[in-house]
């Protein structure tokens, strides 16, 4: 990837994933993978997308999914 498309996903972590049409008030590693592979067409594993995230210095964003 890009620097810009770093900087394209940091800046995308600073809003709320409703402005992308995903529900939720929260970003996780799903979401922002799905949002990701729509604008750049590539899919990374959630693993593979948090590890990004905590690379930006953006941890705190992205939140954890519950499990049942």
């Amino acid at each position: 990837m890009s620097p810009e498309a770093f900087n394209w996903i940091a800046a995308a972590l600073q809003g709320e994933p409703q402005a992308y049409g995903f529900p939720g008030a929260r970003w996780t590693s799903g979401t922002l993978g799905q949002l990701i592979e729509r604008q750049f067409g590539v899919k990374y594993s959630r693993v593979y997308v948090r590890q990004i995230v905590l690379n930006l210095g953006l941890g705190p964003r992205l939140g954890r999914r519950l499990r049942e």
